[in-house]
């Protein structure tokens, strides 16, 4: 999927024709522009970042089994 541009309004992404399944999202705000999730010497994230179904912790992100969920057909 392609990173959509950020605006004052958010950000929408559309899943369009996906199968039924289990699944998962992360998603970064990458505020620098550089491709990837900055971290502090501890590996702390310096940017935003989220999970579905809400999961955020602040020593390690949430698995797979944390964070997803069912989509039917």
């Amino acid at each position: 999927m392609a990173n959509p541009p950020a605006t004052a309004a958010g950000v929408q992404c559309d899943f369009l024709d996906l199968p039924a399944g289990t699944y998962a999202i992360s998603i970064f705000h990458d505020a620098k522009d550089d491709g990837v999730l900055n971290t502090n010497v501890l590996g702390m994230p310096r940017e935003g970042y989220g999970f579905s179904n809400n999961h955020t912790y602040a020593t390690h992100p949430a698995s797979f089994e944390e964070s997803h969920f069912t989509v039917d057909a």
